[in-house]
């Protein structure tokens, strides 16, 4: 007798299903009887948060790799309407749950207390919980808001969270609360994502510049920007390497290659504008933050001195290499100019 409750066994193949049908072994401790129950692990995720620039780009992907899923995009609404989680799991035969709701943009960081609490707290807690006992992986999506920001290194995944905002404790908290409620996990903090659309990094630079203002840019901040399609091809990719039985759970981090001042963001973004409109009469002005012994001196999008994040971890236990940002953002400025 086998000392885990469960064991993946071979079937034979069912009518209608080209290729080798697997099932659980379900194996009952102290003596009793075992049964086999049945079902197709063919790879199919739950996307939680499939409307927002990650999950976006994570739909996009998976659609182009012919990889099936289910999306929501309000989980919260759902789950107060009385939505039945676990057995939309089992009926639709969900191997992965994958939480990419994040709230956007740094408006985010005028949200109330309770907002917060829902989206990065609550809503966590209650997947993982499901995610327990539906028996399925729970891959739940955080950032660099965790850590302080004060740290002269690169921070890796032993360095313990020190949230400076509501924001990030909650990210913090909302860890927490999955490590807590499922065993089987993955925590992938992110840098500072940019894409086209929506309220982000990028976005938000391209605004001020539509409204003829100034750049100011810090020069001694340091961070990693990361675009989303970079970040959804990670988490595919990570996927792809837990469904096929690799027991790595646990937290990981992700961001794209070159660290950048937003100085340096904000120069290569004004290039690729300049090759639709030529030289433009928009002033990218330096600032150098203060930096003093009890802690730094934060901008209004609550930037810190450095955010940026080692991934090295994730480079040795999956082979996933980190991709520079700068040929994306000049992509995204073609797209958006052709638009």
């Amino acid at each position: 007798m086998v000392n885990s409750l469960f064991r993946v066994i071979v079937i034979k193949p069912g009518p209608g299903f080209d290729g080798i049908s697997v099932g659980i072994l379900q194996v009952y401790p102290g003596g009793k009887p075992f049964v086999v129950r049945r079902r197709l692990f063919v790879l199919k995720l739950l996307v939680i948060g499939e409307e927002s620039q990650v999950g976006t780009a994570l739909c996009e992907l998976l659609t182009q790799e012919a990889i099936p899923f289910e999306g929501i995009t309000d989980i919260n609404a759902e789950l107060q309407a009385g939505f039945q989680l676990a057995r939309f799991i089992d009926e639709k035969q969900i191997t992965f749950i994958v939480n990419v709701d994040h709230l956007e943009g740094f408006a985010a960081g005028n949200l109330k207390q309770r907002e917060l609490e829902q989206h990065h707290v609550i809503i966590p807690q209650q997947l993982a919980k499901v995610a327990e006992s539906a028996g399925v992986p729970l891959v739940q999506l955080s950032d660099y808001q965790v850590f302080s920001g004060r740290s002269d290194n690169p921070y890796t995944e032993d360095d313990e969270p020190h949230a400076q905002s509501l924001y990030g404790l909650t990210r913090w908290q909302g860890e927490l609360s999955v490590q807590r409620f499922t065993s089987r996990y993955l925590i992938l903090r992110s840098g500072v994502i940019f894409c086209e659309t929506g309220a982000n990094y990028l976005t938000d630079l391209l605004a001020q510049w539509h409204n003829g203002e100034g750049f100011k840019q810090s020069t001694n901040t340091r961070f990693s920007p990361t675009p989303v399609a970079d970040l959804a091809r990670v988490l595919v990719a990570i996927i792809k390497q837990l469904d096929c039985g690799a027991e790595v759970w646990g937290v990981y981090h992700y961001c794209s290659a070159d660290m950048a001042t937003p100085y340096d963001f904000a120069e290569v973004l004004l290039a690729a504008r300049a090759q639709f409109y030529g030289e433009q009469d928009i002033e990218i002005i330096p600032v150098e933050r203060e930096i003093s012994r009890k802690g730094i001196v934060k901008t209004a999008n609550s930037e810190a001195i450095n955010t940026v994040m080692s991934c090295q971890k994730v480079l040795n236990t999956f082979g996933i290499r980190q991709r520079p940002w700068r040929g994306e953002l000049t992509r995204m400025i073609e797209e958006l100019e052709k638009a």
